[in-house]
């Protein structure tokens, strides 16, 4: 994996009415676990739409959204959690983009 040493932010706005925007921002790496101060997190933010929130350990429905929206964010802190963390969302679009296409493809053929 690429060294990551300074900060970045991105957010990926999605372009329909009911969209999903994506956020992730890191402080980059800080020279180890969480007692040196890095922290990484995705946010995800829901526009629309009805959305619900659930936590594995006891399959509970936390919150329910009817148009609303509603923003979840989740971090971690420390190098390696971060990288775990890149890793897994890259993983992530590779299954999407594998499944689904790039959805950038069809803006370029309608373009």
């Amino acid at each position: 994996m690429k060294n990551m040493m300074g900060d970045f932010d991105v957010k990926v706005i999605g372009d329909m009415p009911e969209h999903c925007d994506i956020q992730f921002n890191t402080t980059g790496t800080m020279g180890g676990d969480a007692g040196h101060g890095g922290n990484s997190s995705i946010r995800i933010s829901q526009e629309g739409g009805a959305s619900q929130i659930n936590i594995d350990k006891n399959d509970v429905e936390l919150f329910t959204n009817d148009d609303n929206g509603i923003d979840i964010t989740f971090t971690v802190s420390g190098d390696w959690e971060m990288y775990g963390l890149v890793a897994a969302l890259i993983r992530l679009g590779d299954k999407l983009r594998e499944r689904y296409g790039d959805p950038a493809d069809d803006e370029d053929d309608n373009g």
